[in-house]
């Protein structure tokens, strides 16, 4: 995931998932052992090992890297996601524990060859110095830091150090060859993702993220007739991936719904055009000045009402009614739509009017379990307020300690189909987001 995701994807990104922890133990496997964890002629067939092999140990490819950063790593890399670390908090407060043995020299007390420890020790403790910095960040600028320091290929690190004798003066030439004989040589072209490839991964449970990553970031070669969007659609293709493989470059779902009304409200509205000016007739010499005619006057302009601020405290629960249907197979993305039901006070007056409108958005789909089926889960994002200002909102009374709150999509009190999720009208409960001012009339 790491790999494929560019700077500007990156950027603001949390790394707080189980999903990044997987991308982050391959980041920490290359950068103990110089390999990567899993190879494939192409990202689909990169893709693929993720989902069907297992990393190779990391003792057999490094037999100097210790057993505690071995279990931090296989840790991080388990198929199964409740079997990884929870937080990235988790990964970052190992990795502490680690450089703080390697710092005291507990780390290697273990180890039988001492004079190995000099070499590899520094490598392995920059390892994790640089991990536990680059969870410190814990945001887009970590990826793009991983991005930008990959490590090299294989071939070039796997190179035994030479431990034999010097020999004859013939290796330094030897060493001046490859450059010459590796310049001929050009990287195959990775082949370009089809229809078949995004069934494949969706068949294969492949998050939706990563797919919707991949097609920004590869080279399509994508057939959109009714039949093959047909095919799709029946292999299980979520709506927003086929919107996304037929427009790339466009800006993700979620943006564009959360960008619509700010751009609303930063249009200021056009002035009213000043009066043309009087052009002055010049008096005729010798002669009696024309009187001059009396400019027209100024449009009035209705001063603005006063206003005085109106706090309004993190926590304020707010009554919210959905405007649609949600369907039961509602694709992870799609934009969700509420209503306030009550008017909400402030310190100083109404802050939020009855009807205002509300935003949230769809963050987990509903997923088939062993003994059932698991219910979608949403985020709320933004309500209007009375100066057309945005309040921040999340779904449950205290903040979240591993990203934006989330709660189940629900259906109380109505009755359970297996179309609909939830029914328009449906109501749910939103709480303010942090301490916030509105500007309400005086």
């Amino acid at each position: 995931t790491v790999s494929y995701m560019s700077p500007e994807q990156a950027q603001g990104r949390k790394v707080d998932t189980r999903s990044d922890i997987f991308s982050f133990g391959l980041v920490l496997y290359e950068m103990v052992t110089g390999v990567r964890a899993f190879g494939g002629d192409n990202a689909v067939s990169t893709l693929s090992a993720i989902l069907r092999d297992e990393a190779k140990p990391i003792n057999e490819v490094a037999p100097d890297v210790p057993p505690q950063i071995e279990q931090v790593v296989k840790r991080c890399l388990r198929k199964n996601p409740d079997e990884r670390w929870q937080s990235m908090q988790d990964v970052k407060a190992a990795l502490s524990a680690l450089k703080h043995e390697s710092d005291s020299g507990q780390l290697y007390k273990p180890k039988v060859a001492a004079q190995k420890k000099s070499g590899s020790s520094k490598a392995l403790i920059g390892g994790i110095a640089a991990a536990v910095v680059l969870l410190a960040g814990a945001g887009g600028g970590a990826f793009w830091w991983v991005k930008k320091h990959r490590v090299h290929p294989p071939a070039q690190v796997e190179q035994p150090a030479p431990v034999a004798p010097a020999p004859a003066p013939e290796p330094p030439p030897q060493a001046a060859e490859p450059p010459q004989t590796a310049e001929p040589a050009a990287p195959a072209e990775p082949a370009a993702l089809n229809n078949d490839a995004i069934i494949d991964l969706v068949e294969n449970k492949v998050p939706t993220t990563v797919i919707l990553n991949q097609i920004r970031s590869s080279k399509t070669d994508f057939n959109f007739s009714p039949s093959e969007l047909i095919r799709m659609k029946k292999a299980g293709v979520p709506s927003i991936i086929i919107e996304t493989m037929q427009n790339p470059k466009a800006a993700p779902a979620a943006a564009r719904t959360k960008k619509a009304p700010q751009e609303v409200a930063a249009t200021p509205a056009q002035p009213a055009p000043a009066p043309a000016p009087v052009a002055a007739t010049p008096a005729p010499v010798a002669a009696t000045p024309a009187p001059v005619a009396a400019p027209a006057p100024a449009p009035v302009v209705p001063k603005a009402a006063p206003t005085v601020p109106s706090k309004i405290a993190d926590g304020t629960p707010i009554r919210l009614a959905l405007a649609a249907d949600v369907p039961a197979d509602v694709p992870e993305g799609e934009g969700l739509r509420f209503t306030v039901i009550d008017a909400v006070q402030g310190s100083n007056g109404v802050v939020i009017a009855k009807g205002a409108v509300a935003t949230g958005q769809i963050v987990d789909a509903a997923k088939k379990k062993f003994l059932g089926t698991s219910k979608a889960q949403y985020r709320l994002i933004q309500v209007a307020a009375v100066d057309k200002s945005k309040l921040n909102l999340r779904a449950t009374p205290a903040k979240s300690q591993e990203g934006p709150a989330r709660r189940q999509v629900e259906n109380p009190g109505q009755k359970h189909t297996k179309e609909v999720a939830a029914f328009a009208g449906t109501e749910y409960i939103g709480y303010i987001d942090g301490d916030q001012t509105v500007a309400v009339r005086k």
